[in-house]
This record gives C-alpha cells, sequence and structure tokens, in this order.
C-alpha cells in the first residue's frame, strides 16, 4: 500500500510539472512513469510462474540437538530476471524455533539459486519442515501476487531419541530382576540374580571361543567349572517392554503431547538398554501401520537400531493388545508404556495379570491425574527419567 501511496505521489508531481511549469520535459516524464509500472507489471506475470521449488537435507535421519543443515533449492525456466520473491519457511514444534523464517531473493543471469539454514531438532518423532506463502514482487515493489503451487514444497525428517541413563539400583529394576527369578523354574535358578546372567537359560561347560559375555560365573564359581549360555532359551520369562502408541489421551497443547511422548520412548530404551547391559534378553513391541512389530534384543547394538526405527513411529495407531502380544519365546512379564488408559486397556492389563502374567504401567508423572482408568501395579516416569511406584 505503501509502494502504491507513493506511486500515486510522484505521478500527480509529475503532471504538476508539466501542467505548471516545463510541458516538454513535464510530459516525458508523465509518460515514463505511467509506462514503466506497465511493463513492470507485465514481467512479473510472466515470470512468477517460472520457478521451482525444492527441499534438501543430508540426511533423513537426524539426532536431537544437533544443527541439520537444509538447503531451499531454487530453479527458474526464463532468460527474463526474477524480481523480488518471498516465502516462508515453516518447521513443526519438534525443532527449535527460527531466528528468521521469512526469506527473500531475486534473481538475474543465474539459473539456480540454493537457499541455507540451520535448524535443530529438539523433541524426537517425525519432524516437518514445508515452504509456503510464496509471493513475487514486482520490479517497482507496487504490484505483489501470490504464487500458487500444485506440487507440496516439503519434506519429513526423522528426529532419534536419545536413550537415558537410568540408575540400575532403581526400585523397578530390582522388581524386575525379582519376578524373574520367581518365574524361572530352571535348575540355574539360584544363580540367575547376576548381572551377567539370562534367567531362564540353559548352560553348558565352555569351549574355547565362546563369548566371556556368556559366562555364568556364579554357577562356574559353585560347580568350579566355566559354563556359558545356551544360545536357545528354555521356556524362559522374557520381559517385554511395550510402547502403546495409541492415541488413548488428548491433549489441548501439542508440545505438551510431543514431550509426553519422547518421555515415554526415551526411557523405554534405557530401561531396555539396561536390561541388555545386565544380560536379561528382552523383547520390544510397538505398532506401526496397525502390524504389531515385536522384536527380540539380545545386544546393545540393536537398542540403537531401533531408537533408529521408533523415530518414525506415530502415537495415532491403534491399542496394542496386551493380552495376544505373545512371540516365538514365551514372556510373561509386561512392561507397558503407555500415554493414557482407555477402560478397555485397563480391562486387558488386568485379564493379563489373571492369566498369570505380571504386568507394570508406566507413564509420565504428570498425565496420572488426567487417567480416568485406575491401575493396581502403576509406575511414574519422573522427570530425571527416574521411575518410582505410583501410591
Amino acid at each position: 500500500m505503501k509502494a502504491i501511496i507513493s506511486y500515486f505521489i510522484v505521478f500527480i508531481s509529475s503532471v504538476m510539472y508539466m501542467l505548471l511549469f516545463d510541458k516538454k520535459a513535464g510530459g516525458i516524464m508523465t509518460v515514463f512513469i505511467t509506462v514503466t509500472p506497465i511493463l513492470s507489471l507485465i514481467l512479473t506475470c510472466m515470470t512468477k510462474n517460472k520457478l521451482t521449488f525444492s527441499l534438501n537435507t543430508p540426511d533423513s535421519i537426524v539426532d536431537k540437538n544437533k544443527p541439520v543443515s537444509l538447503s531451499v533449492n531454487i530453479t527458474k525456466d526464463t532468460v527474463l530476471p526474477i524480481p523480488i520473491v518471498s516465502f516462508n519457511l515453516d518447521i513443526s514444534k519438534r525443532f527449535a524455533s527460527l531466528e528468521q523464517n521469512i526469506y527473500r531473493f531475486s534473481m538475474s543471469e543465474n539459473k539456480k539459486l540454493s537457499i541455507k539454514a540451520d535448524i535443530i531438532p529438539q523433541i524426537c518423532g517425525i519432524g516437518d519442515i514445508s515452504v509456503n506463502n510464496i509471493f513475487i514482487t514486482d520490479y517497482l515493489g507496487i504490484f505483489k501476487f501470490r504464487i500458487n503451487r500444485n506440487d507440496d514444497i516439503s519434506t519429513k525428517l526423522f528426529i532419534r531419541p536419545d536413550i537415558k541413563e537410568i540408575d540400575d539400583s532403581g526400585e523397578l529394576i530390582r522388581n524386575i530382576y525379582n519376578t524373574l527369578c520367581d518365574n524361572d523354574e530352571d535348575d540355574t535358578t539360584d544363580s540367575v540374580a547376576g548381572r551377567s546372567a539370562f534367567p531362564g537359560y540353559e548352560y553348558r561347560e565352555y569351549i574355547p571361543g565362546d563369548s566371556l559375555k556368556k559366562i555364568n560365573w556364579k554357577i562356574s564359581t559353585k560347580r568350579r567349572k566355566l559354563f556359558v549360555r545356551k544360545d536357545e532359551s528354555a521356556g524362559i520369562t522374557l520381559p517385554d517392554i511395550i510402547i502403546n502408541n495409541s492415541e488413548t489421551l488428548s491433549f489441548e497443547d501439542e508440545t505438551e503431547k510431543m514431550l509426553s511422548e519422547q518421555m515415554i520412548v526415551e526411557n523405554s530404551l534405557a530401561l531396555l538398554l539396561l536390561c541388555v547391559k545386565h544380560g536379561i534378553e528382552c523383547t520390544y513391541s510397538y505398532v506401526r501401520g496397525g502390524v504389531v512389530k515385536k522384536e527380540t534384543v539380545s545386544f546393545s547394538e540393536q537398542v540403537e537400531m531401533i531408537a533408529g526405527d521408533m523415530a518414525s513411529v506415530t502415537f495415532s495407531e491403534r491399542e496394542i493388545d496386551i493380552e495376544n502380544n505373545g512371540g516365538v519365546k514365551s514372556t510373561n512379564v509386561n512392561i507397558v508404556y503407555t500415554l493414557g488408559c482407555t477402560q478397555k486397556f485397563a480391562q486387558n492389563i488386568e485379564q493379563t495379570s489373571l492369566n498369570g502374567d505380571s504386568s507394570r504401567v508406566i507413564m509420565p508423572g504428570s498425565l496420572v491425574k488426567k487417567m480416568k482408568n485406575t491401575l493396581s501395579d502403576l509406575w511414574i516416569i519422573n522427570n530425571d527419567h527416574s521411575i518410582s511406584k505410583y501410591v
């Protein structure tokens, strides 16, 4: 609007100059001021649909709190110069706010242009990035048009969750160990309390070349021979860490929802890593595309791989069926992470207990007050990622 007002002031001034002082010079000036905006408008209309935008990132899976270099690439399909173009670079709340999200550029003889921007992922999950509100302004800054595009100028980044450190002397860890030992009826029950033992596994004498990680030192001490764990379990109890990534609770604040999802994902991975380091093989379950994914985890490297997979998991899947979540190996210690608890979900948990399974439900402490259904064995995640029993 300011540009239009300024233009009319200049136009009226040239007309007044022509009428009052010099008709020839004023006439030339008036014609020039009249024709120039028209030519600028025509050239702008000819070039506004000659631009192509694309978004590029070095990797699709990125780490939290590490800057990611993003490129907005523009290509023009004309020899005419491009006047001023502006666009918005919009990012989801999983990223730190940009200091600048409106960018402007013009192009003369160069047919390609790349605009760089650094973004910082802060919350794990799927982060959306898009280019919106593209406008082109003519050469004189008088006319402004929106560039409407049929193609979607956007990309997604999968933000990998961190694997936190949690205390191995916590109440939940001791509770899990006690349950595993109580459930194990194998002859090696007396010796499975050691951190390098797999509860319920059969053992054989050590053979040179066997991994030292498989040695059960308590059994070896008692029998005065080295014994190692066999690769296959003997109908054992395996803890099953389950992520109920369904919409069990509604949130008014989108950021609170994202942070709550991040808390249960990162805490579940921390617990998984801790169990594996202590020699407890676990299964890790979640829903993707309506199908339950169940991974058996024995080594810490597998936890890193699962963390990469969890970067693309959404919390809009169907509710996981705890009662019918059995795998190839037996498991009756369920450690269930959830944001909320529907009546059906609570009944499912209680039914597993009636069937002889041991189920512990874990959720962020800040969400407990929002839960309408009660559970008998509920644990909460504190802000420092420690886990304590809810009383």
